[in-house]
């Protein structure tokens, strides 16, 4: 908008008629001061000087990039990037692996440890050497929930059920019993160890119960469902 109010000869400020400057000497005051400008020259409209940098791109660097020499060449290093990229991809070891293979010979079945990916003055270092050692070693916990369960006032019942535990300690993807977490060996270590008492089959339910209320804040309570009997 400021160019088409140039070009008419205009102040562009107010809008008003610029004064060229031969007129300024029999100009008034205010002219002076609300009529100041310039007006567009129509005779020296070619007369326009080109930044160096227009001239450098223009008459050197664009004709240097269209050289089919300079593209081909452009497109040998563009493909040789783009293999080394590939390579390196591909080639991807965290030190441990690349460590063992160059030691034993043969390639380990491990994936990229995180601890390996961070610098060597990282402050999470120690916190996932402490996963490794005591998380991550030995996975995840399975929490095993036994609906319909059987009458546990029936001692076979209560095996079948402990037969059943052993079996998911025992799997290839377990660390065996060490790792069992389960409320009726609580129970049965409560009795036969404090108390130097064998768990009675009528009485199961009710000492159960003594057993839940016995230690404050006990873990089992919140994981046993009583139903209607």
């Amino acid at each position: 908008m400021f160019t088409k109010v140039e070009e008419a000869g205009r102040n562009t400020v107010l809008g008003v008629q610029a004064i060229p400057d031969t007129d300024l000497k029999v100009a008034t005051c205010s002219q002076r001061f609300f009529n100041l400008g310039s007006k567009p020259d129509p005779l020296r409209g070619n007369d326009i000087k080109e930044a160096a940098i227009t001239v450098f791109f223009r008459d050197w660097y664009a004709p240097l990039l269209m050289n089919r020499l300079v593209r081909g060449i452009a497109m040998l290093w563009y493909i040789i990037y783009l293999y080394f990229a590939y390579y390196g991809v591909t080639q991807i070891r965290e030190s441990a692996n690349w460590l063992f293979k160059q030691v034993f010979g043969c390639q380990p079945h491990m994936g990229l440890e995180p601890v390996n990916l961070l610098v060597e003055d990282s402050y999470a270092i120690p916190h996932y050497k402490i996963l490794q050692n005591y998380f991550w070693k030995y996975g995840a916990t399975l929490q095993v929930v036994v609906n319909n369960a059987p009458d546990l006032r029936d001692a076979a019942a209560r095996e079948r059920i402990h037969a059943m535990v052993g079996d998911f300690a025992t799997t290839r993807h377990s660390i065996g019993m060490d790792g069992v977490q389960f409320w009726m060996n609580d129970m049965e270590s409560y009795y036969h160890d404090n108390l130097d008492m064998k768990i009675i089959d009528p009485a199961f339910y009710s000492m159960l119960r003594h057993w839940l209320a016995s230690k404050h804040n006990n873990p089992w309570a919140e994981d046993l469902y009583w139903g209607e009997d």
